[in-house]
């Protein structure tokens, strides 16, 4: 009998499905606006991001193109987080 194992990444996809699933519960115990929340959320997510590009950086130079790309990619994010965000209290179960 052979015993199956998860891959990897299987334990990354629960952790992070459990935190969208509890944003709900953190924008309503906040008492924020989504255009708020939505700051701190790039906001605080800003450093990890930039830590973990800083050796891809070095590895590869960007051309002044790709960071024009990148960061209105980041902006096209940032607009995506706010609707969505937004969206929160238009679903079922707001307020509980």
């Amino acid at each position: 009998m052979q015993i199956r194992h998860r891959p990897p990444y299987a334990l990354g996809m629960a952790v992070g499905a459990l935190c969208v699933s509890a944003s709900a519960v953190f924008l309503a115990l906040a008492g924020t606006t989504a255009a708020t929340a939505s700051v701190y959320r790039c906001a605080l997510a800003l450093p990890v991001v930039a830590l973990a590009a800083l050796p891809e950086r070095r590895r590869h130079r960007p051309r002044p193109a790709d960071l024009v790309r990148d960061v209105l990619a980041g902006v096209l994010f940032a607009v995506d987080m706010l609707f969505w965000t937004a969206a929160i209290p238009r679903c079922s179960g707001w307020p509980w």
